[in-house]
């Protein structure tokens, strides 16, 4: 009985993802927009966050690019517990700059936002496609994606890393959902479900010309940092 009804509810959700037609990343992510933050799981802070802020500590950047910033969670973590080293000068503030291509998902981030002390750092938020960041070349010192690129279609990864790598000056964190519960097999991408990708990113981020100083593989995660 168990095994029939796991099997009916598999059978269900795939039929609901089928309805829902090809997967089309503005369209789904505008819409889960508008409900994202109010999920406790995507307000939850992770181990990989405090990873994060470790990683920022040890690089000490003054301008930080979060690509994919969706409501803020990331962003608000990092106002909250990365500041910058004492020996940067009194006067010098951090700098985040969030991006997202989700009208919805911006204007949840600008309540998600809202009463950070803004005298020790500056937040921007502005509309962008990861493919076409409006950027010049080497314009943060680091740049942060985190599961972000894992739904991007393989036709526009590629263009995704490569915009990555131009708009950061110094270092790349990414995190990312991996290939362990489907290999990719020497495939360029594997469908994980409806909305998300496996991809190759160590050979995607050396192709680019990134050389990758640090690498952590969990259950369901790849993480890196990569030098530009």
């Amino acid at each position: 009985m168990f095994l029939l009804k796991n099997l009916l509810k598999n059978l269900k959700t795939r039929l609901y993802w089928i309805l829902k037609g090809p997967y089309n990343p503005r369209e789904f992510w505008q819409r889960w927009g508008e409900t994202f933050v109010d999920e406790p799981m995507q307000r939850k802070i992770y181990k990989e966050h405090h990873w994060i802020i470790k990683k920022l500590k040890e690089q000490n950047p003054k301008t930080i690019l979060e690509v994919g910033c969706g409501f803020g969670r990331n962003i608000r973590f990092i106002a909250e517990n990365y500041h910058l080293n004492k020996d940067t000068g009194s006067d010098q503030r951090l700098e985040i700059v969030g991006v997202d291509f989700s009208d919805s998902m911006l204007e949840s981030a600008s309540r998600f936002l809202k009463g950070l002390d803004q005298s020790r750092l500056k937040i921007t938020t502005k509309k962008a496609d990861a493919t076409n960041l409006p950027f010049k070349e080497s314009s943060f010192d680091t740049v942060l994606s985190h599961g972000v690129l894992m739904h991007i279609k393989p036709d526009d990864i590629k263009k995704a890393i490569a915009e990555m790598v131009r708009v950061a000056r110094k270092y790349i964190i990414l995190i990312e959902q991996n290939d362990n519960s489907m290999p990719l097999k020497n495939r360029s991408f594997q469908k994980m479900n409806y909305f998300s990708y496996a991809y190759p990113y160590k050979k995607l981020l050396t192709d680019q010309g990134a050389q990758i100083i640090e690498y952590h593989r969990t259950q369901e995660l790849d993480w890196f940092v990569a030098r530009v």
